[in-house]
C-alpha cells in the first residue's frame, strides 16, 4: 500500500492510528453519532488490511459491493488535494456519512493531506453551526440548496473556500443561486468505482465552466454508443464504460447529457429524461422528477412525479410536444438514495407505474 500517514487531526487534536484500535475507540467517538461513524471508519482504515468494502449508491439498480484498495483511495485524495491546492494545516468539513464513498473520501483526504477535519451532523442543512473558515467541504445538491435558503446557514456556507457539489446532477437553478458564493464551487463527476470524482466543473465565478475537466492521470473517450468511457489507473485498475451520454470538447473537457438507461421511447421518438427535467427546473424547482411507464399504443409515456400539484399548462410551455408528460403523480416525498440523496430512478419508475395502474383500476 502507498504510504498512509499514521494519524489524523480532528477538530484541532491529532490522533495517532493506535487510538483507533479494534478493541477501543477514543473519547471523540462519543461526541455525536457522526463522530462515532468517523471513529468506526478510522478503525477500518488504520487496520492492517490493504482494502475496504464499499457500497454503490443504487440510484439506478441494486447496490453492489466493491473492494477498494486503500492505496488507490490515497491516490484519489492526493489528486484532488493537489488540484485544489490543499495541504497540511488547511481545514475540511465532514457532513456526509462515512458509510458511503463521498464521506469516506473526505476522511481520506484529511489523512493524506494533513487537513484539520471538522465534523458536522449528517442532515439536510449541515451548516447551521459555525466551523470557522473551511477550505474544503463536499455536499449533495440538496444540502447546498437548503444552506442557501437559510440566512444563518448561508453565512457559514459562505465561509467555505472550496465547495464540492456531487452525488447527482447540479440543477441549473442551484448554479444560479451560487452566483454570489465567494469561494470556488465545483460540480463533481465520478462514481463509487472511481473512488469519488475523476473530473471537476467550476460552476461559479469568472472561471465558470460548461464541461467537466478530467483530473490528472484520467483519460476519457466516447464509445460507439455515445457514452463516456474512462481510464484512471491510479484509482481504478480497469477501464470503465459508463451509461452516461457525453459530448467531448476540443479542450479535453466533456458534457454529460444524461444516462442511456434514462431514455424513454415515446411513439417512436427518444426522450432523454434528464433533458426534460432540466427544462422544467426553472418552472418547478427541485421537488419533482420525470420517469416513463409502458403504454399499449405509444410504447412509453412520460410521467411527472412531484411533491406538490403542478400547473400542467406551465409544464407544457417550455417543452416540445413529444417531451410533455402525459400523466402527473403527486407523492408525499420523492424516493431518494440514502447514500447521496439523489433520485432513486428504479423506485421512482415503480412508484409512478404502480400509481397509474391503481388509478386505472379505480376508474
Amino acid at each position: 500500500m502507498a504510504h498512509s500517514p499514521a494519524c489524523i487531526t480532528i477538530e484541532g487534536t491529532t490522533y495517532p492510528a493506535s487510538a483507533f484500535s479494534p478493541k477501543a475507540l477514543p473519547d471523540i467517538a462519543w461526541r455525536s453519532a457522526q463522530h462515532k461513524e468517523l471513529a468506526l471508519f478510522l478503525q477500518q482504515w488504520f487496520a492492517p488490511a490493504p482494502s475496504l468494502t464499499l457500497h454503490t449508491s443504487g440510484s439506478t439498480g441494486t447496490p453492489k459491493l466493491l473492494v477498494a484498495e486503500k492505496s488507490r483511495m490515497l491516490h484519489s485524495a492526493a489528486i484532488t488535494c493537489a488540484h485544489l491546492g490543499l495541504h497540511k494545516g488547511h481545514t475540511a468539513l465532514l457532513c456526509l456519512s462515512p458509510q458511503y464513498i463521498a464521506g469516506k473520501m473526505m476522511i481520506v483526504r484529511a489523512i493524506q493531506a494533513g487537513l484539520n477535519l471538522h465534523v458536522a451532523p449528517v442532515s439536510g442543512t449541515p451548516m447551521l453551526e459555525h466551523y470557522g473558515t473551511i477550505d474544503l467541504a463536499a455536499m449533495v445538491p440538496l444540502q447546498v440548496h437548503n444552506g442557501l435558503q437559510n440566512p444563518h446557514a448561508r453565512t457559514h456556507l459562505y465561509a467555505v473556500r472550496h465547495l464540492l457539489v456531487g452525488g447527482g446532477p447540479v440543477p441549473h437553478e442551484l448554479v444560479t443561486a451560487l452566483t454570489h458564493f465567494p469561494g470556488q464551487a465545483w460540480a463533481t463527476y465520478g462514481m463509487t468505482e472511481t473512488l469519488s470524482h475523476i473530473a471537476l466543473r467550476r460552476i461559479n465565478g469568472p472561471c465558470q465552466q460548461t464541461g467537466y475537466t478530467p483530473l490528472t492521470g484520467v483519460r476519457v473517450w466516447q464509445t460507439a454508443r455515445g457514452t463516456l468511457a474512462l481510464h484512471a489507473p491510479q484509482v481504478c485498475p480497469q477501464e470503465l464504460e459508463t451509461n452516461d451520454i457525453v459530448t467531448l470538447h476540443e479542450d479535453g473537457s466533456f458534457t454529460i447529457h444524461g444516462r442511456s438507461d434514462n431514455i424513454a421511447l415515446c411513439g417512436g421518438l427518444k426522450v432523454q429524461l434528464e433533458e426534460v427535467e432540466a427544462l422544467l427546473h426553472p418552472v418547478l424547482g427541485t421537488s419533482f422528477a420525470v420517469t416513463a411507464c409502458p403504454h399499449a399504443q405509444l410504447g412509453e409515456v412520460l410521467v411527472l412525479v412531484s411533491e406538490q400539484p403542478v400547473n400542467q399548462q406551465a409544464v407544457a410551455a417550455p417543452l416540445h410536444p413529444h417531451m410533455r408528460p402525459k400523466h402527473f403523480v403527486v407523492v408525499p416525498a420523492l424516493p431518494r438514495t440514502q447514500a447521496s440523496g439523489k433520485i432513486d430512478r428504479t423506485a421512482l419508475k415503480q412508484l409512478a407505474c404502480q400509481t397509474l395502474a391503481t388509478q386505472s383500476k379505480v376508474n
